[in-house]
This record gives C-alpha cells, sequence and structure tokens, in this order.
C-alpha cells in the first residue's frame, strides 16, 4: 500500500487501526539498525541539520559525507566529498542509505536526482532522527519536530478540517500534511502538492486583482510584490510591503524606489508597537528572536490607518498570530482576502483560524501547500 491508496480510504487520525497503517508505510521505508547500516549524507553542511550530522558523524556509521561547497574539507573528524564522486562510492555499498540534510527543496531535489536508481533508500534527516532514541537537547529543529508529530494534536486538527473546510483539495491537503508530519516520508505530500511558483496567485477564493491594497509582511527582497505584478501585468492599486531584516529591507526599498505604488515599511508587524530583538540573516528565514543580535521595531497595521486594505499577505516565521491580533479592526472593517502561512508552528491551523474566525465569522477557508518538505502550507480566507 502507498499514502495515496491509504489517504484515499477513510482517514482518521483519532483511529488505532488507521494509525497503524500509517506507521506500517512508514517502518517499511525508514527502519534500520542505524548504528550499522552504511548512511551517505547528502547536503551535510546545512545548518539547520548541524546536531544530526555532528551526532551521525561521531556515533553511526557514516561512510560518506557529500556537500559540494566543502568539497575537500573535513566535517566532525570525516573527509568532506562532492558529489560527483558520489556513483562510483554507490557502486561500491550497494547497500547504502542515503540521508538529505539539507532543509530546501531546491538542493534536496537535487540529491534525489543525484541519487536517482541506487537501490538503497534515500531518506530526509527528519525521518532518521526519530529513530535515533536521542532528545537532541536543545535543538529547536528537533523540538518542533516532536511537537509536529503529537499525535494528539494531529487528530484535533484533522477533525478541525472536516469542519473549516468544505472543498475536496483542501481536505485532500490536510490528510497529506497530516500523514507526512507523523512519518516525515516526502512521498506522504504526492498529488497535493502545488507549484512554488503560483504560491499567493493560484487560489481561486482568494485571486488577486489589480484593483488590490496589498499588505505583505514578511517582504523579503520584493519577490512575492514582483510576483503579484508579474501576475496581474502590472502593478496593483498599492502595496505596503514590511520587511524587518535590514539587509533585506535596503534590498527591497532600492527595488521599488521608483514605484509610486509600493511603499516601503522598515517594521514587522505585531500586536502593538514595540521594539523587539531580531535574528537577521539577510535572507529568508529571519525572524523575531528573544536570542536575537539586533533589536528592531514592530507596529501593529490598525495604528496605521492605512485605510481600506483587500489583500493581506503573511510569512513571517511564526509571528502571524500576534500581526493578526494587530489587524483586527482592518479584518472586521474591511474583510480582506487573507493568505496565512501555516507551518511554522505545530498549531498554526489550530490557532490562526480560531483568530480569523472569531474577528469574522463570514470567512470561507481552503488549504494549499507549495513544497515537497514542511514549508509553504497556506491557510486562505475569503
Amino acid at each position: 500500500m502507498r499514502y495515496r491508496e491509504l489517504l484515499d480510504g477513510p482517514v482518521d487520525y483519532g483511529d488505532a487501526g488507521f494509525l497503524a497503517r500509517l506507521d506500517a508505510l512508514s517502518r517499511a521505508r525508514s527502519d534500520f539498525d542505524y548504528d550499522r547500516v552504511p548512511l551517505v549524507l547528502l547536503g551535510a553542511g546545512s545548518v539547520m541539520a548541524q546536531s544530526f550530522v555532528r551526532y551521525a558523524c561521531e556515533r553511526l556509521n557514516v561512510i560518506a559525507v557529500v556537500d559540494n561547497l566543502r568539497d575537500g574539507q573535513s566535517l566532525y573528524g570525516l573527509p568532506v566529498i562532492g558529489d560527483a564522486a558520489l556513483d562510483q562510492l554507490l557502486a561500491k555499498t550497494p547497500n547504502a542509505v542515503g540521508v538529505i540534510c539539507a532543509g530546501s527543496e531546491k538542493p534536496a531535489k537535487h540529491f534525489q536526482a543525484i541519487w536517482g536508481a541506487h537501490p538503497g533508500p534515500l531518506l530526509f534527516y527528519f525521518e532518521v532522527m526519530p529513530k535515533l532514541g536521542q532528545t537532541f537537547s536543545g535543538n529547536a529543529m528537533f523540538t518542533a519536530l516532536q511537537a509536529f508529530s503529537d499525535r494528539d494534536e494531529v487528530a484535533a486538527i484533522h477533525r478541525l478540517g472536516q469542519e473549516l473546510f468544505t472543498d475536496a483539495e483542501s481536505l485532500r491537503t490536510l490528510s497529506a500534511l497530516l500523514a507526512y508530519r507523523l512519518t516525515w516520508d516526502a512521498a506522504a505530500l504526492d498529488g497535493i502538492t502545488r507549484p512554488h511558483d503560483q504560491i499567493y496567485l493560484d487560489n481561486a477564493l482568494c485571486p488577486p486583482s489589480r484593483n488590490d491594497v496589498l499588505v505583505d509582511g514578511g517582504a523579503y527582497d520584493g519577490d512575492t510584490v514582483r510576483a503579484f505584478f508579474g501576475h496581474l501585468g502590472g502593478p496593483c492599486r498599492q502595496v505596503h510591503a514590511f520587511e524587518l531584516d535590514p539587509e533585506n529591507f535596503t534590498a527591497l526599498s532600492a527595488a521599488f524606489a521608483a514605484t509610486p505604488h509600493v511603499t516601503c515599511h522598515a517594521a514587522g508587524l505585531w500586536s502593538h508597537a514595540d521594539t523587539v530583538r531580531f535574528s537577521a540573516t539577510g535572507a529568508m528565514g529571519s525572524r523575531i528572536d528573544a536570542d536575537g543580535s539586533i533589536q528592531v521595531p514592530v507596529v501593529a497595521l490598525d495604528a496605521l490607518d492605512l485605510g481600506e486594505v483587500t489583500f493581506v499577505k503573511l510569512d513571517i516565521e511564526g509571528a502571524e498570530g500576534p500581526a493578526l491580533e494587530g489587524m483586527r479592526r482592518t479584518i472586521e472593517t474591511y474583510r480582506p482576502k487573507l493568505a496565512i502561512s501555516a507551518y511554522h508552528k505545530s498549531d498554526d491551523l489550530l490557532r490562526l483560524s480560531a483568530l480569523i474566525r472569531d474577528m469574522r465569522s463570514d470567512y470561507r477557508f481552503e488549504l494549499r501547500h507549495y513544497s515537497g518538505m514542511i514549508w509553504d502550507t497556506l491557510l486562505f480566507a475569503g
């Protein structure tokens, strides 16, 4: 049985029989004696995976550490090779198991293509970490994995989805995402992942319009604004782009310096005006962080008195809840279309949908997913 066959039948995340069948699919793929099986770590230089990579290099039977950017260096006492040497290595070790350590989809797809038809399985390190019997103390990613895989919460989210979503694609997407959270096998997402270049653009409930006044929370370097304008064949009525990361804001403001339709705000969206600590990366993933190295301003959208807002996009690394609180009056008054990231925290779907419904009871909701990994799940409300 494959995931699609299981998920196309009766789905009940509170049913022991259904969960047993899901567990069997996962075990058939990823249950090994990890102390002995030869492992190949792919994209091992990924910052996000370092606690796992270190543990594997020091404790497990790692026969190769692969990272093109660190070819010829060493990592935790093992030599690093480029993927050009992989075919020869795999020919000598046909029972090797690959573990993708990269944290984004592009390198993951690269390593999937490189691995090709090799008979050994190719796993993602999310799948392996829970099998090792380690707590990875202090590792925020492992703590998040444990939270996302909490079976009581998964069952609660599934029950909510039966009430919240009425379209077939949302229900299929939810079932697949929850299977993924319990297995971390990307095959669970087969058939529900939409093209990433259509994110924010392809939802019939919340279609972009040339007449939109767009609030872009987490504007990065303006990538979403450019995508909107390209999709629409020109600018929309007005854009308010909010970006906290100083380096990103410099790129954002430079990109739209000559565009009167775009106002760039060097602030984050929050429940109230404040100054918060921030972890700045100069890339995607910058976030509000109590241990951050800089302090940055945050504002409540309602306090800016921008007038009518017709579309709100939020992808702000887990701050979506406070940002929605800070635009309560705007949402109650104007009922903007909402495209809200709902993947940063394990209970995002529970919390964010409840918050939106508390503001207005007449929203309809849809769920879409735009990656082959945990990232880029969107809750649309319109």
